[in-house]
């Protein structure tokens, strides 16, 4: 395993794990090579060099690292299969189209259709939350829009490795409301295609009278080439990061 670790202060949520679970494979007896590079560093490298290695960091990092060795990225991930599933709509638009579709169709989930990461995904309430984020033309950006869930209690993320969770955790709301075991199978039954990725789904909680109804419900899926840590068994964690990188190779 050669791996290139991101020293700018961004990426220490993932280096530092990663840097753990180096010792413990090491322990083991494992061969494991570890370099580092800053964000503008990338520039700098040899490219022949550094082409065996594994790139750990910000979603910039990697994909500089990608730029600078000649690896194309995947498109961002939309799981549309899982949206289906569960009979949530989803469509394809410019803001500008959703400035003339009726008041109803905020709120809205949107994120990047096509540009990896170009924003973090949030959820518009009305035309106006875009002028928040004033660095986007959003003239040319294509948006991914999604029917927004209702009464979250708590989100939780899972890592999957080789089609299994290895860790499910909790990083928002309630962290005794948990999601069902049997939602999330049914999940990864329908959705499996990557050998490494995240799968992030929301507890719902309905009332009706005396009674709460609760549901899990997808919320998205995260590609494991740039994958911040919130939990669980770090060799897998960086095996997954590892095992993703390499899928991606294989396909160019």
């Amino acid at each position: 395993m050669k791996l290139l670790l991101q020293t700018d202060w961004e990426a220490e949520n993932m280096t530092d794990v990663v840097k753990q679970a180096v010792r413990q494979f090491k322990w083991k007896g494992d061969k494991v090579e570890v370099q580092y590079s800053s964000l503008f560093g990338i520039r700098m490298m040899n490219k022949n060099e550094m082409v065996f290695f594994t790139p750990i960091g910000t979603v910039e990092f990697v994909k500089a690292f990608a730029e600078k060795v000649g690896v194309k990225l995947p498109d961002p991930i939309h799981a549309t299969e899982l949206l289906k599933l569960e009979g949530r709509e989803y469509w394809k638009d410019y803001r500008k189209e959703l400035i003339g579709k009726t008041p109803g169709m905020y709120p809205v989930f949107v994120k990047p259709l096509k540009e990896l990461k170009k924003f973090t995904g949030f959820v518009a309430k009305s035309d106006k939350d875009f002028d928040l984020y004033p660095e986007i033309d959003w003239s040319t950006t294509k948006l991914f829009c999604t029917q927004v869930l209702e009464n979250i209690v708590s989100e939780w993320r899972c890592y999957v490795l080789n089609g299994k969770v290895f860790a499910c955790v909790n990083y928002s709301g309630e962290p005794l409301e948990f999601p069902s075991r049997g939602h999330i199978q049914n999940m990864l039954f329908n959705y499996n295609p990557l050998v490494a990725f995240s799968l992030d789904v929301a507890v719902c909680v309905t009332s009706t009278g005396a009674v709460n109804a609760r549901k899990t419900s997808f919320i998205e899926i995260n590609d494991a080439f740039a994958l911040g840590y919130y939990g669980g068994d770090v060799e897998l964690y960086t095996k997954m990061l590892d095992l993703r990188w390499k899928e991606i190779i294989k396909t160019q």
